[in-house]
């Protein structure tokens, strides 16, 4: 990525528009967005900010961006530049005609810039608690207002400039919140108005294909973050040439919200701590296939998820028109519709015997590794017993993983329950046993390898869980108010 800077010729007029920009200004991403919205074919220019270009100043005396250069004309100023592209490419509308729906949304950006883009800057650097309540005021009166237009976006059915504007501020708060570890967060329920919006945002093509032009993620924006928290603003943070995308925010598919486009990408309905789509996110990983994950409110399921699968349970896939449930049908399914990566044995005999060590697993184990959830000591002998069982199949083995060299469909189903273990004996401050013996010296082995695989560290950081997240989930499961969004 190369950026402007001092010393730097200005480049050199172009037939296309061009946008000078930077990766991480909130206030340059919203015009993005809406260029990408109207299908204007432009240049950017990426400034650096730690060390401005002279010439800057001759385009923009106050030496700020965005600034919108098109043949000899330059626009300054995000809200200027919004009209001006309005009445430049009127062929895609991202502004209302009406002349009164056009001023409420006027009136609605100029508030938002007084009232949440300063708070939120100011988070950067210094969140304090008197910010953070602020901020989650302002955006308890923009839930309320969602309400009062009662539809999917401010700007109607799609995304105008004003969801453009606003996304670019809002979508800075995932990565605040990594970067100072903050503990905030917005009720589900409270937000219902807000947390519908921002699962539609996030979907939307238009910012999903600028997080790709841009290498612009939760990561990334993190990484800037800490750089300018520590001093050293990095406007190349997170720039590699292996992208890999990841969620904005975390929000869940309650009842009344809309169900999610069809796609001809896998999609997996499910939950974070869910033992069963742990298994799937693994195996889906490891096979390369790229999936989307939705996050379902099982307590107050959506209408429409009974369409995609009658019972009403997770894990569930959806690819196009197909849907499937059933976690062991979910795995045939995987392995049969992309067979590139095999997570199966091809000989017969030995995926008959897998196909053996998951039944049992799922008989035998799994119920008392979720009876542990709720009563520790009804059910930690029969946990213990079956771990002794696997260690004796590991032995008989005497592989790394069930799989052989590599961790298979049977290591990732597993571990998808005992990666559990650890936050329930947290929870209930129980004592795990780790001296070595021969009742578990092979399980312990195998445990160490797949605590460590990349790709469990990966689908961890996929949905932002841990140890200690896992633990405050279960404990918030006990006080009866499960928060599958803890940690967000």
């Amino acid at each position: 990525m190369s950026l402007l800077s001092k010393g730097s010729q200005r480049p050199a007029k172009s037939s296309k528009p061009r946008l000078y920009t930077a990766r991480f200004d909130p206030y340059s991403t919203g015009i993005r967005y809406v260029l990408s919205k109207k299908g204007i074919d432009y240049d950017f220019a990426y400034i650096n900010f730690q060390d401005k270009p002279e010439w800057l100043s001759e385009i923009n005396p106050a030496g700020q961006i965005p600034i919108m250069e098109i043949g000899d004309e330059i626009v300054t100023e995000t809200f200027v530049i919004y009209d001006y592209l309005e009445q430049k490419f009127p062929q895609v509308k991202t502004q209302p005609t009406d002349p009164y729906l056009k001023a409420k949304d006027k009136i609605f950006v100029a508030h938002t810039k007084e009232y949440l883009t300063a708070k939120v800057t100011s988070m950067v650097k210094n969140p304090t608690e008197e910010s953070i309540d602020y901020v989650i005021s302002v955006l308890k009166s923009i839930n309320k207002i969602m309400g009062e237009r009662g539809t999917d976006f401010l700007g109607g059915s799609s995304p105008n400039f004003v969801d453009y504007y606003l996304w670019g501020w809002v979508e800075l708060l995932p990565a605040l919140k990594a970067a100072h570890e903050l503990k905030f967060e917005l009720d589900k329920d409270a937000f219902s108005h807000y947390w519908a919006w921002v699962m539609r945002m996030d979907k939307d093509e238009h910012i999903n294909k600028d997080r790709e032009t841009h290498k612009v993620n939760l990561k990334a924006r993190t990484a800037f973050f800490k750089s300018v928290i520590n001093g050293s603003p990095d406007p190349n943070a997170g720039f590699t040439t292996e992208f890999v995308e990841e969620p904005h925010a975390m929000s869940m598919l309650s009842q009344g919200c809309d169900r999610p486009a069809k796609s001809n990408k896998l999609r997996l309905f499910g939950t974070r701590f869910d033992a069963y789509c742990v298994g799937l996110r693994l195996t889906l990983m490891a096979k390369g296939v790229d999936f989307e994950f939705a996050l379902l409110d099982m307590i107050n399921k959506p209408d429409w998820f009974k369409d995609i699968n009658p019972i009403g349970r997770i894990p569930t896939v959806e690819c196009g028109s197909e849907a499937v449930g059933e976690t062991s049908v979910i795995y045939d399914y995987i392995e049969n519709k992309y067979p590139d990566k095999p997570m199966r044995s091809a000989d017969p005999y030995k995926r008959a015997k897998d196909a053996e060590v998951m039944s049992r697993f799922a008989e035998h184990l799994a119920p008392h590794i979720y009876g542990m959830v709720r009563a520790p000591k009804d059910h930690i002998d029969s946990v213990k017993s079956g771990l002794e069982k696997v260690n004796r199949v590991l032995a008989h083995r005497a592989t790394d993983y069930f799989g052989g060299s590599s961790p298979n469909i049977v290591d990732f189903y597993i571990w998808g329950w005992v990666g559990l273990l650890p936050a329930l004996y947290k929870v209930h401050k129980l004592v795990m046993d780790c001296s070595e013996n021969d009742h578990n010296r092979h399980y312990l082995a195998w445990q160490s390898r797949m605590k460590q695989h990349p790709l469990v560290q990966e689908e961890r950081k996929y949905v932002k869980v841990d140890l200690d997240i896992q633990t405050q989930f279960i404990q918030s499961a006990l006080d009866g108010k499960a928060n599958h969004l803890i940690g967000y």
